[in-house]
């Protein structure tokens, strides 16, 4: 593809203006390989995304990043895209260029992402940088990489109904599962507000396996193991539940509710 690409005035050196072009057409990457960068291109980002004045960029966003920080409803601002092209690094300012940029301007291609420019440079190779300047390039302040992405919690699910089922997963009370996902707890277990299931992020879950299992909701103790809230144990006889765990039926005085441990929700 052709692009117009036309040097500046004499306020900006011929030989400066020689050197930019070469270092961008030369500059390494500044991101691995399929990570993305995210631009705001809204008048301003944020709204339950992380907040950005338009032009931000942040570069090295992994799905997870893009996910939880960026992109987590329709209408934050942000815009992240793997770029065809990252020419430079570092700041204080980058530019991006949604469709064919040049016209008076640095020439690109759609999602080229230019960085390490100064706002002299910006001024007078990428119009400014400004939405819907006549070089096509959107320009603001280079933010760098965002921060580490959170673990994607996993739950345990745990009947404490009389029974459970209702347009969900089938269970009797005390039966537990664990390792479920957040989309299979919404989608499996908490169908509707009546299923019987309380699906929580563990505390802490000591012990693995079966046969039994026991969940503690509260405090629990009072003449059995003690345990803070949403505490699971794992891999418990019935002589165990008996002798420690107040028996495990609902309502008994240790605060623990016990059933068969169902395993990894898969």
């Amino acid at each position: 593809m052709r692009h117009n690409r036309v040097f500046p005035s004499s306020t900006f050196p011929f030989a400066s203006m020689l050197l930019l072009a070469v270092g961008l057409l030369s500059g390494q990457t500044a991101q691995a390989a399929d990570n993305m960068t995210c631009v705001c291109t809204g008048s301003a980002c944020g709204n339950n995304a992380i907040g950005g004045n338009q032009g931000d960029i942040f570069v090295n966003v992994s799905a997870a990043q893009a996910s939880q920080y960026f992109t987590t409803n329709p209408n934050t601002g942000w815009t992240c895209f793997v770029p065809a092209k990252t020419r430079g690094t570092a700041g204080p300012q980058g530019c991006y260029c949604k469709n064919s940029c040049g016209n008076g301007g640095i020439g690109a291609d759609p999602n080229y992402v230019d960085l390490g420019l100064s706002q002299a440079t910006v001024t007078s190779s990428y119009g400014g940088g400004k939405a819907g300047n006549k070089t096509g390039w959107l320009c603001g302040s280079y933010r760098g990489e965002a921060p580490a992405a959170k673990p994607t919690p996993t739950y345990s699910c745990a009947c404490t109904g009389s029974a459970c089922g209702n347009n969900a997963i089938g269970g009797n009370q005390g039966d537990i599962f664990t390792n479920v996902s957040q989309t299979n707890v919404q989608q499996k277990f908490q169908t509707n507000p009546n299923t019987g299931w309380t699906c929580v992020v563990p505390a802490k879950t000591r012990g693995t396996g079966g046969p039994l299992g026991c969940y503690c909701k509260g405090y629990c103790g009072n003449g059995g193991i003690g345990a803070d809230p949403n505490y699971f144990d794992l891999g418990l006889s019935q002589a165990t539940v008996n002798g420690s765990y107040g028996g495990g039926k609902a309502g008994n005085k240790t605060g623990w509710l016990c059933g068969s441990s169902r395993g990894d929700f898969k």
